[in-house]
């Protein structure tokens, strides 16, 4: 039997080193979506940038599946800001174009 204590306590150890979120990353995606700008890019590609940066975010941040209140509000409320996040970085000539 202890082969069997020594296999479970190592993959307690394991699931708990790989499943802890990164923190860092986070902070980094989560940085980069806040300052990302058009900086005169076509609107298109200014647009799959920040989808690209959001869908990132979106491997370390899981929203639960369930469909209870609040995480359908938590999943409402995270879809919609990473939504104002396009035209907010938007050029203010090209805006006008959109």
């Amino acid at each position: 039997m202890p082969d069997v204590k020594y296999a479970k306590t190592l993959s307690k150890n394991i699931h708990k080193h790989f499943s802890m979120p990164n923190v860092p990353e986070i902070h980094q995606l989560q940085a980069q979506i806040a300052s990302c700008k058009q900086n005169k890019q076509e609107a298109l590609g200014f647009f799959n940038r920040l989808v690209r940066i959001c869908n990132e975010l979106g491997n370390y941040v899981k929203i639960p599946k369930c469909k209870c209140g609040p995480a359908s509000k938590l999943a409402t409320f995270m879809e919609d800001d990473e939504a104002r996040q396009f035209p907010m970085g938007l050029d203010d000539d090209s805006s006008s174009t959109i």
